[in-house]
């Protein structure tokens, strides 16, 4: 079994394209833009594939507007990675 580190499970997260992880990552600007999100949650109880695909389009778009998308991504790549847990005296523990 391989356990992930901080850095992956974000990384996994701030790259998803649909779901719960990309309705938080979305930068809704506008009551319009939060209209078609609603929407969205209509048409999913619907089951309307169009809806839905539509509002995943959106928020994507939200997502890479001005770079932010990758903005997170670099930020997160420039985190040093963590080794092991310190301690109250100070040193690493595995």
């Amino acid at each position: 079994m391989e356990i992930k580190q901080s850095k992956d499970v974000c990384i996994d997260h701030l790259t998803s394209t649909t779901g719960e992880d990309l309705e938080i990552m979305a930068n809704i600007q506008n009551p319009s833009q939060m209209g078609v999100v609603m929407q969205g949650f209509i048409g999913k109880g619907l089951n309307s594939q169009y809806r839905v695909e539509r509002t995943y389009r959106l928020l994507r778009a939200t997502v890479s507007w001005k770079g932010r998308g990758r903005d997170d991504l670099t930020g997160i790549g420039k985190v040093p990675d963590v080794q092991g847990w310190q301690g109250s005296t100070g040193e690493v523990k595995p």
